[in-house]
């Protein structure tokens, strides 16, 4: 086919952009035939008085050579010819080595620089080749190409070309779009949201509380329960620089809220290893016969023995893990707090706990969106970001390896809380057995609203689902509406205090957003 023909422009396209290693030698091989398509189109769209480099004129010269894929208008984005020098330059020392363009991915200007025997100027137009090629196709599609916009232009350095691209592939992209359409789909539509009140819930002074505590005692001595402290604030609110945990709350003994959290743990520990039946001693059985002869020790007895004890020195270790009755503490920080909370844990020698029992782990950032869905920009090289709040501990659960240690310790329930909630019971076992003879993978501590004007989010459902519903989406009618006996309607007060089931936190986490 001709060099600058529909169909070998389509097919160059195609392998450039979706062929997976060869995409820069492939746009290489036909830029001069592109260009000259690409200035002929030029030259109609300046007499129709349309800019060249607008979307649209781009839009219409795709349309103009048969290609007119939604992602592949975004190919012709101006490279100049020096870059096309740089690049042919540093493919050729890359074939010479045989090595792919995929194995640079990731690397430090200085580190491909050395690699490549070239100078940190000329990686930095790989650089930004590599953005238009691979990361150009995903901020495309959710919309968010202005972030490349000074890198296009030629206006960041080496380092800071480096620094945007890793954040932006770190950057969930398709998990951020749709979190933001789902959160702003009811306000976008305008479409009536219906509330309403909850249909199951239990009071703890009218339950069976004894039967619901033995249950919950006997999760706790099996190991199975975890506490979880969303603790990724700080105490700026409370006139205190440091961890929002590390607050001294004002009691005679000075103790701080991570304190008083670790030893009701401790205690709660205590009292479940008391209710643990005393190990039985070994039954000893006499028997008459011939005695068995030993078994002659083979080669691959020799070979498997080193790896027979690994696995059951792992099997000992885990089943030590579940056995253990102290409920194992869960640290959601932020980055702001994460080093001063360890820290603060450290010093204080865990307030008695194990360190192996102590788990931290950060919770992540989002982009900060602007209210049309494009990300904000905190300088030409970075995208604002944002804590995910706590919505986010599902992510982050997985993302740092804690759920996975959860999972090998034979937990089964996770009591999540909130750091300022200074009279919460951690890993309750009435709430703990409560949640379990329901059989409910989400169970939700609340206390009932003293009145109707009192500012306090309600658990209730909104359009059939169960959620929280903020004390300003009530309307005065709904707030104020109680039932024969006089209680408020929509009264369950949230204060941030859920058991969550193992199987329902491994399902968040998989799902696409928080």
């Amino acid at each position: 086919a001709p060099r600058c023909s529909t169909e070998a422009m389509a097919q160059q396209f195609s392998a450039a952009r979706f062929g997976g290693g060869g995409n820069v030698h492939a746009v290489d091989a036909e830029f001069e035939a592109m260009k000259k398509a690409a200035d002929a189109v030029d030259a109609s769209l300046r007499r129709e008085g349309m800019r060249p480099t607008s979307e649209a004129a781009m839009r219409k010269m795709m349309a103009d050579m048969g290609m007119g894929d939604e992602h592949e208008f975004v190919a012709l984005k101006p490279i100049t010819r020096r870059e096309e020098r740089v690049v042919e330059e540093l493919a050729k020392r890359c074939e010479a080595r045989g090595l792919a363009w995929e194995a640079y991915k990731g690397l430090k200007p200085a580190a491909l620089a050395e690699r490549l025997g070239t100078s940190e100027e000329e990686c930095a137009q790989l650089v930004r080749l590599t953005a238009r090629t691979e990361l150009r196709f995903e901020c495309h599609a959710s919309d968010q190409e202005h972030v490349l916009a000074w890198l296009d232009a030629g206006k960041l350095t080496v380092e800071e070309a480096c620094l945007l691209t890793e954040q932006l592939e770190a950057i969930r992209m398709p998990n951020a779009k749709l979190a933001f359409e789902t959160s702003t789909a009811a306000a976008r539509s305008g479409a009536e949201t219906r509330i309403e009140p909850l249909t199951s819930s239990d009071s703890v002074s009218e339950g069976p509380v004894a039967e619901w505590a033995a249950a919950g005692y006997e999760v706790l001595a099996r190991g199975e329960a975890a506490a979880l402290v969303l603790a990724g604030g700080q105490g700026t609110r409370l006139g205190f620089d440091g961890p929002k945990g590390a607050f001294d709350v004002g009691l005679p003994s000075h103790k701080t809220l991570f304190e008083l959290f670790c030893e009701r743990l401790k205690k709660v520990g205590a009292l479940a290893r008391a209710r643990r039946p005393p190990p039985q001693p070994p039954r000893v059985t006499m028997s008459r016969g011939t005695p068995t002869p030993p078994r002659k020790v083979t080669a691959l007895d020799w070979e498997n023995a080193e790896e027979n004890a690994r696995e059951a020195e792992r099997r000992e270790k885990a089943a030590a893990d579940r056995a253990r009755p102290t409920p194992m503490l869960l640290v959601m920080t932020s980055k702001l707090n994460h080093a001063a909370t360890r820290q603060f844990f450290e010093e204080n020698g865990y307030f008695g706990l194990e360190p192996e029992d102590v788990v931290f782990f950060s919770q992540n950032a989002v982009p900060a969106f602007s209210p049309e869905g494009k990300f904000h920009m905190q300088s030409g090289h970075e995208v604002a970001m944002a804590p995910d709040g706590n919505g986010g501990v599902y992510h982050a659960l997985a993302d740092s390896g804690a759920l996975d240690t959860l999972e090998h310790r034979g937990v089964t329930h996770v009591h999540v809380f909130s750091v300022d909630n200074v009279l919460c019971r951690p890993c309750d076992p009435v709430f703990v057995g409560y949640c379990l003879r329901k059989e409910a993978h989400v169970g939700s501590k609340v206390v009932w609203k003293s009145s109707p004007d009192e500012k306090v989010g309600v658990l209730a459902t909104r359009n059939g689902a169960p959620g929280v519903v903020e004390y300003s989406e009530l309307d005065a009618d709904l707030a104020s509406r109680r039932d024969a006996s006089g209680r408020l309607v929509f009264g369950a007060g949230n204060i941030c205090n859920h058991l969550l089931h193992i199987d329902f936190l491994v399902g968040a986490a998989a799902s696409g957003i928080d």
